[in-house]
């Protein structure tokens, strides 16, 4: 089971995306990869570090063709704690589940192509985006 969500640090990525002025290079040129977890064509979970605040988050990837034939490219990045690291690399995609149901975090709309410098979205998890998410 996830634990309560905590407050982030007041990380540069995170108010920049409040403020809808964050893209993918910005994520890319402020943080930095602590671990890769999952590497696969359509899929990959990792774990980064912002460079300023130390802020650990998912980074999540995931390309999945609708029953439509459209290509959606969804692209996560997961506030946690240090201390949920192990979680994340123990419980993989299906801990990243439980996350998207209750966390606020980063992410990208997913139509369109996945390395288009597009404005990055905060926002809260739900049911419906995790059905969006992980029904195909």
């Amino acid at each position: 089971m996830v634990e309560k969500p905590r407050r982030p640090l007041d990380c540069s990525l995170i108010e920049s995306a409040k403020k809808n002025q964050l893209c993918i290079e910005d994520i890319r040129e402020k943080t930095e990869t602590v671990e890769e977890i999952l590497e696969h064509r359509k899929e990959s979970l990792s774990i980064i570090r912002c460079r300023d605040c130390g802020q650990f988050f998912v980074d999540y990837f995931r390309e999945q063709l609708t029953p439509w034939f459209e290509d959606e490219y969804w692209s996560l990045w997961i506030p946690i704690g240090q201390d949920e690291i192990e979680n994340c690399k123990a419980g993989k995609v299906e801990y990243i589940k439980e996350l998207v149901k209750t966390r606020y975090f980063l992410r990208t709309h997913p139509v369109g192509e996945p390395y288009f410098p597009i404005e990055i979205l905060w926002e809260k998890g739900n049911e419906i985006l995790l059905g969006s998410l992980f029904s195909f």
